[in-house]
């Protein structure tokens, strides 16, 4: 397996691995997903617990967008993940999916490995 550090462009990086499919991101924080190639077979785990909708970290419209492209959306209470498969590509980062984190170039630094084989477990609502 192979890792690289991304320290330049790693936003537009991450885009252009999700169009390998599936995508599978476990992302503790959804409020933005605007331009981010999600669709039917990709899922996604994110903090949806009311307290989360309640304080605006997770937008219901933005998971809502997502549930309307046909991505399965999971809610993990205390998740603080930033993890994406995407194809046989795995990318680990600081950011989350927000407007936020948009401005700040999300995953502006992170780490890819090639050839990941394992799935993301399934995890309960």
């Amino acid at each position: 397996m192979k890792s690289i550090l991304i320290v330049e462009n790693a936003r537009s990086r991450l885009r252009k691995a999700m169009k390998q499919k599936p995508v599978m991101a476990a992302v503790a924080f959804v409020s933005n997903v605007s331009g981010l190639p999600l669709g039917p077979g990709d899922t996604v785990a994110c903090d949806a617990s009311l307290k989360r909708a309640l304080d605006g970290s997770t937008r219901r419209d933005a998971l809502l967008q997502l549930v309307n492209q046909k991505v399965q959306v999971w809610s993990v209470e205390n998740l603080h993940a930033k993890v994406v498969v995407a194809g046989k590509n795995a990318f680990i980062g600081s950011a989350n999916w927000s407007a936020n984190s948009a401005r700040l170039s999300a995953f502006s630094a992170g780490s890819k490995a090639q050839q990941s084989t394992q799935k993301m477990s399934s995890c309960a609502m």
